[in-house]
Protein backbone atom coordinates (compact mmCIF):
# COMPACT_ATOMS: atom_id res chain seq x y z
CA UNK A 1 0.00 0.00 0.00
CA UNK A 2 1.18 3.51 -0.81
CA UNK A 3 1.25 4.67 2.84
CA UNK A 4 3.30 1.78 4.30
CA UNK A 5 6.39 3.97 4.74
CA UNK A 6 4.37 6.23 7.04
CA UNK A 7 3.45 3.42 9.45
CA UNK A 8 5.47 2.42 12.51
CA UNK A 9 4.84 -0.16 15.23
CA UNK A 10 4.05 0.88 18.79
CA UNK A 11 6.92 -1.42 19.82
CA UNK A 12 9.45 0.74 17.97
CA UNK A 13 11.87 3.06 19.72
CA UNK A 14 12.15 6.82 19.23
CA UNK A 15 15.45 6.20 17.47
CA UNK A 16 13.71 3.87 15.01
CA UNK A 17 11.13 6.57 14.36
CA UNK A 18 13.89 9.04 13.46
CA UNK A 19 15.36 6.47 11.09
CA UNK A 20 11.91 6.01 9.58
CA UNK A 21 11.67 9.72 8.82
CA UNK A 22 14.99 9.48 6.96
CA UNK A 23 13.68 6.52 4.94
CA UNK A 24 10.69 8.37 3.53
CA UNK A 25 10.81 8.55 -0.24
CA UNK A 26 11.97 11.93 -1.64
CA UNK A 27 8.42 12.78 -2.80
CA UNK A 28 7.17 12.21 0.79
CA UNK A 29 9.79 14.28 2.61
CA UNK A 30 7.22 16.99 3.26
CA UNK A 31 5.28 14.47 5.32
CA UNK A 32 6.77 14.79 8.79
CA UNK A 33 4.15 12.58 10.44
CA UNK A 34 4.26 8.88 11.26
CA UNK A 35 1.21 6.83 12.18
CA UNK A 36 1.68 4.37 15.04
CA UNK A 37 -0.17 1.05 14.86
CA UNK A 38 -0.92 -1.28 17.76
CA UNK A 39 -1.10 -5.05 18.18
CA UNK A 40 -4.29 -5.26 16.08
CA UNK A 41 -2.85 -3.02 13.33
CA UNK A 42 -5.18 -0.24 14.51
CA UNK A 43 -3.82 3.29 14.65
CA UNK A 44 -3.11 4.21 18.27
CA UNK A 45 -1.23 7.47 17.83
CA UNK A 46 0.70 9.81 15.58
CA UNK A 47 4.20 11.20 15.98
CA UNK A 48 5.93 14.13 14.33
CA UNK A 49 9.53 15.26 14.43
CA UNK A 50 8.33 18.04 16.72
CA UNK A 51 6.88 15.45 19.14
CA UNK A 52 10.26 13.73 19.25
CA UNK A 53 12.12 16.99 19.94
CA UNK A 54 9.76 17.80 22.79
CA UNK A 55 10.17 14.30 24.25
CA UNK A 56 13.96 14.62 24.16
CA UNK A 57 13.82 18.03 25.83
CA UNK A 58 11.73 16.39 28.56
CA UNK A 59 14.57 13.91 29.20
CA UNK A 60 13.24 10.89 27.28
CA UNK A 61 16.11 9.08 25.53
CA UNK A 62 16.19 7.68 22.01
CA UNK A 63 16.00 4.05 23.11
CA UNK A 64 12.66 4.46 24.85
CA UNK A 65 9.36 3.44 23.25
CA UNK A 66 7.75 5.61 20.62
CA UNK A 67 4.66 5.50 22.85
CA UNK A 68 6.44 7.97 25.14
CA UNK A 69 6.60 10.55 22.37
CA UNK A 70 3.47 9.95 20.29
CA UNK A 71 0.23 11.90 20.48
CA UNK A 72 -2.58 9.57 21.54
CA UNK A 73 -5.29 12.24 21.22
CA UNK A 74 -4.87 12.66 17.48
CA UNK A 75 -7.29 13.95 14.87
CA UNK A 76 -8.61 11.72 12.10
CA UNK A 77 -11.28 11.28 9.48
CA UNK A 78 -13.59 8.28 9.29
CA UNK A 79 -16.84 7.45 7.52
CA UNK A 80 -18.91 9.29 10.13
CA UNK A 81 -16.98 12.56 10.35
CA UNK A 82 -15.71 12.93 6.78
CA UNK A 83 -17.41 16.26 6.09
CA UNK A 84 -16.82 19.90 5.21
CA UNK A 85 -17.19 21.04 8.84
CA UNK A 86 -14.39 18.77 10.05
CA UNK A 87 -12.17 19.80 7.16
CA UNK A 88 -12.50 23.45 8.13
CA UNK A 89 -11.74 22.63 11.77
CA UNK A 90 -8.56 20.77 10.85
CA UNK A 91 -7.40 23.52 8.50
CA UNK A 92 -7.92 26.19 11.17
CA UNK A 93 -5.70 24.13 13.48
CA UNK A 94 -3.11 24.12 10.66
CA UNK A 95 -3.02 20.32 10.61
CA UNK A 96 -1.68 19.05 7.32
CA UNK A 97 -1.73 15.23 7.32
CA UNK A 98 -4.84 13.44 8.54
CA UNK A 99 -5.34 9.66 8.65
CA UNK A 100 -8.59 8.26 7.28
CA UNK A 101 -9.47 5.32 9.54
CA UNK A 102 -11.61 2.35 8.66
CA UNK A 103 -14.23 0.85 10.98
CA UNK A 104 -11.62 -1.26 12.79
CA UNK A 105 -9.44 1.86 13.22
CA UNK A 106 -6.85 0.56 10.76
CA UNK A 107 -5.43 3.06 8.30
CA UNK A 108 -7.40 3.47 5.09
CA UNK A 109 -5.22 6.20 3.59
CA UNK A 110 -3.51 9.46 4.43
CA UNK A 111 -5.00 12.80 3.38
CA UNK A 112 -2.86 15.85 2.68
CA UNK A 113 -5.14 18.76 3.61
CA UNK A 114 -3.12 21.07 1.37
CA UNK A 115 -4.49 19.02 -1.50
CA UNK A 116 -8.10 18.76 -0.31
CA UNK A 117 -10.32 21.60 -1.55
CA UNK A 118 -13.62 20.40 -0.05
CA UNK A 119 -15.52 17.37 1.27
CA UNK A 120 -18.62 17.18 -0.91
CA UNK A 121 -21.45 14.87 0.24
CA UNK A 122 -21.83 13.28 -3.19
CA UNK A 123 -21.09 10.04 -4.98
CA UNK A 124 -19.85 9.99 -8.56
CA UNK A 125 -20.69 7.93 -11.63
CA UNK A 126 -18.15 8.03 -14.44
CA UNK A 127 -19.31 6.76 -17.82
CA UNK A 128 -16.38 4.69 -19.10
CA UNK A 129 -17.99 2.11 -21.36
CA UNK A 130 -17.64 3.61 -24.84
CA UNK A 131 -15.58 2.11 -27.68
CA UNK A 132 -13.82 5.33 -28.67
CA UNK A 133 -14.04 4.51 -32.37
CA UNK A 134 -12.94 8.00 -33.45
CA UNK A 135 -9.66 7.46 -31.57
CA UNK A 136 -8.66 4.31 -33.41
CA UNK A 137 -6.09 2.79 -33.71
CA UNK A 138 -5.32 3.91 -30.12
CA UNK A 139 -8.48 2.25 -28.81
CA UNK A 140 -8.20 -1.05 -30.68
CA UNK A 141 -6.73 -2.72 -27.60
CA UNK A 142 -7.42 -0.10 -24.91
CA UNK A 143 -10.65 1.52 -23.64
CA UNK A 144 -10.65 5.26 -24.29
CA UNK A 145 -10.73 6.32 -20.59
CA UNK A 146 -7.51 4.33 -20.04
CA UNK A 147 -5.51 6.19 -22.69
CA UNK A 148 -2.71 8.06 -20.97
CA UNK A 149 -2.56 11.82 -20.74
CA UNK A 150 0.92 12.54 -19.51
CA UNK A 151 1.79 9.71 -17.13
CA UNK A 152 -1.74 8.68 -16.08
CA UNK A 153 -4.92 7.41 -17.76
CA UNK A 154 -7.67 9.95 -18.44
CA UNK A 155 -9.87 8.16 -15.90
CA UNK A 156 -7.24 8.39 -13.18
CA UNK A 157 -6.96 12.15 -13.72
CA UNK A 158 -10.73 12.42 -13.22
CA UNK A 159 -10.75 10.32 -10.04
CA UNK A 160 -7.78 12.27 -8.66
CA UNK A 161 -9.53 15.57 -9.36
CA UNK A 162 -12.75 14.45 -7.67
CA UNK A 163 -10.82 13.18 -4.64
CA UNK A 164 -9.52 16.73 -4.17
CA UNK A 165 -13.14 17.62 -3.47
CA UNK A 166 -13.63 14.81 -0.97
CA UNK A 167 -15.44 12.38 -3.26
CA UNK A 168 -14.57 8.90 -2.04
CA UNK A 169 -17.25 6.65 -3.55
CA UNK A 170 -17.18 6.00 -7.28
CA UNK A 171 -19.32 3.95 -9.66
CA UNK A 172 -17.61 3.23 -12.98
CA UNK A 173 -19.90 2.34 -15.86
CA UNK A 174 -17.92 -0.12 -18.02
CA UNK A 175 -18.46 -2.20 -21.12
CA UNK A 176 -15.79 -2.16 -23.84
CA UNK A 177 -12.61 -3.92 -22.61
CA UNK A 178 -13.88 -3.48 -19.05
CA UNK A 179 -11.31 -5.92 -17.66
CA UNK A 180 -8.50 -3.42 -18.29
CA UNK A 181 -10.28 -0.79 -16.20
CA UNK A 182 -11.16 -3.25 -13.44
CA UNK A 183 -7.66 -4.71 -13.21
CA UNK A 184 -6.11 -1.23 -13.03
CA UNK A 185 -8.31 0.32 -10.34
CA UNK A 186 -9.65 -2.84 -8.64
CA UNK A 187 -11.80 -1.78 -5.66
CA UNK A 188 -10.12 1.61 -5.35
CA UNK A 189 -8.32 1.01 -2.04
CA UNK A 190 -4.92 1.77 -3.52
CA UNK A 191 -6.33 5.12 -4.68
CA UNK A 192 -7.88 6.07 -1.34
CA UNK A 193 -11.47 5.53 -2.43
CA UNK A 194 -14.07 2.83 -3.08
CA UNK A 195 -14.97 1.82 -6.62
CA UNK A 196 -17.99 -0.18 -7.74
CA UNK A 197 -18.56 -1.26 -11.33
CA UNK A 198 -21.77 -0.84 -13.30
CA UNK A 199 -21.42 -3.45 -16.03
CA UNK A 200 -23.30 -2.83 -19.25
CA UNK A 201 -23.99 -6.12 -21.02
CA UNK A 202 -25.28 -4.05 -23.93
CA UNK A 203 -24.77 -0.31 -24.50
CA UNK A 204 -27.40 1.63 -22.54
CA UNK A 205 -26.79 5.15 -23.84
CA UNK A 206 -25.12 8.10 -22.19
CA UNK A 207 -26.88 7.67 -18.84
CA UNK A 208 -28.85 4.41 -18.95
CA UNK A 209 -26.32 2.45 -16.90
CA UNK A 210 -26.67 4.90 -14.00
CA UNK A 211 -29.89 3.06 -13.25
CA UNK A 212 -27.72 0.07 -12.27
CA UNK A 213 -26.24 1.97 -9.33
CA UNK A 214 -27.55 0.71 -6.00
CA UNK A 215 -27.57 2.09 -2.45
CA UNK A 216 -26.80 5.68 -3.43
CA UNK A 217 -26.71 7.56 -0.14
CA UNK A 218 -25.99 11.11 -1.28
CA UNK A 219 -28.82 13.50 -2.12
CA UNK A 220 -27.09 14.48 -5.35
CA UNK A 221 -25.17 12.25 -7.72
CA UNK A 222 -22.42 13.56 -9.98
CA UNK A 223 -22.49 11.93 -13.41
CA UNK A 224 -19.81 12.67 -16.00
CA UNK A 225 -18.34 11.26 -19.17
CA UNK A 226 -15.13 9.30 -18.82
CA UNK A 227 -13.34 10.93 -21.76
CA UNK A 228 -13.11 14.45 -20.30
CA UNK A 229 -10.14 16.35 -18.97
CA UNK A 230 -11.30 19.29 -16.87
CA UNK A 231 -10.45 21.31 -13.78
CA UNK A 232 -14.06 22.29 -13.13
CA UNK A 233 -14.73 23.58 -9.61
CA UNK A 234 -16.88 20.72 -8.31
CA UNK A 235 -17.62 22.57 -5.07
CA UNK A 236 -19.11 25.55 -6.89
CA UNK A 237 -21.00 23.15 -9.16
CA UNK A 238 -22.54 21.38 -6.16
CA UNK A 239 -23.37 24.69 -4.47
CA UNK A 240 -25.15 25.86 -7.63
CA UNK A 241 -27.35 22.75 -7.55
CA UNK A 242 -28.17 23.31 -3.88
CA UNK A 243 -28.80 27.03 -4.19
CA UNK A 244 -31.02 26.69 -7.23
CA UNK A 245 -32.76 23.59 -5.84
CA UNK A 246 -32.33 22.11 -9.29
CA UNK A 247 -33.33 18.57 -10.13
CA UNK A 248 -30.48 18.57 -12.64
CA UNK A 249 -27.60 21.00 -12.95
CA UNK A 250 -25.77 20.84 -16.30
CA UNK A 251 -22.16 21.97 -16.64
CA UNK A 252 -21.68 24.02 -19.80
CA UNK A 253 -18.88 25.44 -21.89
CA UNK A 254 -18.94 28.25 -24.43
CA UNK A 255 -18.89 27.05 -28.02
CA UNK A 256 -18.09 29.69 -30.64
CA UNK A 257 -19.41 29.73 -34.18
CA UNK A 258 -17.90 32.02 -36.81
CA UNK A 259 -20.54 33.49 -39.14
CA UNK A 260 -18.85 34.18 -42.51
CA UNK A 261 -21.39 36.83 -43.48
CA UNK A 262 -22.68 40.13 -42.18
CA UNK A 263 -25.61 39.55 -39.83
CA UNK A 264 -28.53 41.96 -39.88
CA UNK A 265 -29.75 43.54 -36.66
CA UNK A 266 -33.43 44.14 -37.25
CA UNK A 267 -36.89 44.45 -35.79
CA UNK A 268 -39.37 42.81 -38.09
CA UNK A 269 -38.14 43.86 -41.53
CA UNK A 270 -36.60 47.13 -40.30
CA UNK A 271 -32.79 46.95 -40.38
CA UNK A 272 -31.04 48.75 -37.50
CA UNK A 273 -27.47 47.77 -38.21
CA UNK A 274 -25.00 45.14 -39.36
CA UNK A 275 -22.59 42.86 -37.53
CA UNK A 276 -19.75 41.99 -39.89
CA UNK A 277 -18.80 38.27 -39.69
CA UNK A 278 -19.54 37.95 -35.98
CA UNK A 279 -18.43 35.15 -33.69
CA UNK A 280 -21.44 33.83 -31.81
CA UNK A 281 -21.14 32.09 -28.43
CA UNK A 282 -23.50 29.34 -27.29
CA UNK A 283 -23.54 27.43 -23.99
CA UNK A 284 -23.28 23.72 -24.78
CA UNK A 285 -23.55 20.57 -22.72
CA UNK A 286 -20.16 19.62 -21.21
CA UNK A 287 -21.16 16.06 -20.27
CA UNK A 288 -21.09 16.70 -16.50
CA UNK A 289 -24.29 16.63 -14.42
CA UNK A 290 -25.35 17.07 -10.80
CA UNK A 291 -28.53 14.99 -10.51
CA UNK A 292 -30.92 14.71 -7.60
CA UNK A 293 -30.98 11.10 -6.49
CA UNK A 294 -34.72 10.58 -6.75
CA UNK A 295 -34.58 11.19 -10.53
CA UNK A 296 -32.86 7.82 -11.00
CA UNK A 297 -36.31 6.18 -10.87
CA UNK A 298 -37.00 7.71 -14.29
CA UNK A 299 -34.18 5.78 -15.93
CA UNK A 300 -35.71 2.69 -17.57
CA UNK A 301 -34.21 -0.74 -16.90
CA UNK A 302 -32.09 -2.38 -19.60
CA UNK A 303 -33.02 0.18 -22.25
CA UNK A 304 -30.99 2.76 -24.14
CA UNK A 305 -31.47 6.08 -22.36
CA UNK A 306 -29.48 9.25 -22.84
CA UNK A 307 -28.72 12.18 -20.56
CA UNK A 308 -30.76 14.37 -22.90
CA UNK A 309 -33.73 12.04 -22.34
CA UNK A 310 -33.48 12.49 -18.58
CA UNK A 311 -33.15 16.25 -18.93
CA UNK A 312 -36.21 16.42 -21.18
CA UNK A 313 -38.18 14.21 -18.77
CA UNK A 314 -37.32 16.57 -15.91
CA UNK A 315 -38.42 19.58 -17.96
CA UNK A 316 -41.66 17.87 -19.01
CA UNK A 317 -42.45 17.17 -15.36
CA UNK A 318 -41.88 20.78 -14.37
CA UNK A 319 -38.63 20.18 -12.50
CA UNK A 320 -35.96 22.87 -12.27
CA UNK A 321 -33.00 22.39 -14.62
CA UNK A 322 -30.09 24.82 -14.26
CA UNK A 323 -26.80 25.38 -16.03
CA UNK A 324 -23.34 25.90 -14.55
CA UNK A 325 -20.71 27.56 -16.77
CA UNK A 326 -17.23 26.06 -16.51
CA UNK A 327 -14.76 28.91 -16.13
CA UNK A 328 -11.68 26.70 -16.20
CA UNK A 329 -10.29 24.07 -18.54
CA UNK A 330 -12.39 21.48 -20.38
CA UNK A 331 -11.63 19.16 -23.27
CA UNK A 332 -13.65 16.29 -24.67
CA UNK A 333 -11.01 13.80 -25.86
CA UNK A 334 -13.03 12.43 -28.74
CA UNK A 335 -10.67 12.78 -31.69
CA UNK A 336 -6.98 12.10 -32.32
CA UNK A 337 -6.25 15.83 -32.58
CA UNK A 338 -7.90 16.37 -29.15
CA UNK A 339 -5.78 13.58 -27.67
CA UNK A 340 -2.54 15.07 -28.98
CA UNK A 341 -3.54 18.53 -27.78
CA UNK A 342 -4.16 17.47 -24.18
CA UNK A 343 -0.67 15.97 -23.98
CA UNK A 344 0.61 19.54 -24.08
CA UNK A 345 -2.22 21.05 -22.04
CA UNK A 346 -1.61 18.73 -19.08
CA UNK A 347 1.89 20.18 -18.65
CA UNK A 348 0.45 23.60 -17.82
CA UNK A 349 -2.98 22.81 -16.43
CA UNK A 350 -3.78 24.29 -13.02
CA UNK A 351 -4.97 21.10 -11.39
Amino acid sequence: MKHLNSLISHKSSIKEALAKFNQLAPEALAQTTLFVFGAKKNIVGVVTEGDIRRAMLAGINLEESIENAMNKQFQYFDEKNYCEEKLEQFKKKKIRFIPYLLKDKTLGHIIDLNDLHAVLPIEAVIMAGGKGERLRPLTLDMPKPMLKVGSKPILEHTITRLKKFGVSKFHLSVNYQKEKIQSYFEDGKNYGCSIHYLIEKEPLGTIGSVGLAKNIKSDYLLVMNGDLLTNIDFKAFHQMALKSKAAICIATIEHYVDIPYAVLEQTGHKVKGLMEKPKMAYPVNAGIYMIRKDLLKWIPSKKVFHATDLIQTALDKGEKVHSFPINGYWTDIGRLEDYHKVQLDILHLNW
